[in-house]
């Protein structure tokens, strides 16, 4: 996690809070943008607990495609979000954006080289010389 979480995030994060709430939001069902409520949804993947890691990784998953494109090419997205949908994701589609998005990592990146197969996705990959450099 990058920075100081905000307090709006925070209060649905925070391991010392209650185990409902925060399955409430792995779940999405507390009051959020969709930006926002994708970091709380990326946070809880991370969450100690099994069950509400996996409820939000789930959640996450099935955010609508409009709204994780949107995600993707947010330049100011946590790197972590961005390497979660590279990883749960199999759409070249995003991997695209992701590969255009500067807040993706070198790990990130790395990842997709050595699993995408689309020619264009793997010449993005090899003509980003700022990355290879």
């Amino acid at each position: 996690m990058s920075g100081a979480i905000p307090e709006s995030i925070k209060q649905f994060v925070d391991p010392s809070r209650p185990k409902e709430l925060r399955l409430m939001a792995a779940r999405g069902l507390v009051p959020a943008s969709p930006r926002d409520l994708s970091r709380i949804l990326y946070y809880l993947t991370r969450d100690e607990d099994e069950e509400v890691s996996r409820e939000a990784g789930g959640t996450l998953s099935g955010m609508p495609s409009e709204v994780v494109s949107t995600i993707l090419t947010d330049t100011a997205a946590e790197p972590g979000l961005l390497d979660f949908f590279a990883r749960a994701l199999a759409d070249e589609a995003a991997f695209q954006k992701i590969l255009l998005n500067n807040s993706a990592t070198d790990e990130t990146v790395a990842y997709l080289a050595e699993r995408v197969h689309d020619q264009n996705i793997i010449d993005l990959i090899a003509n980003n010389h700022e990355r290879i450099a």
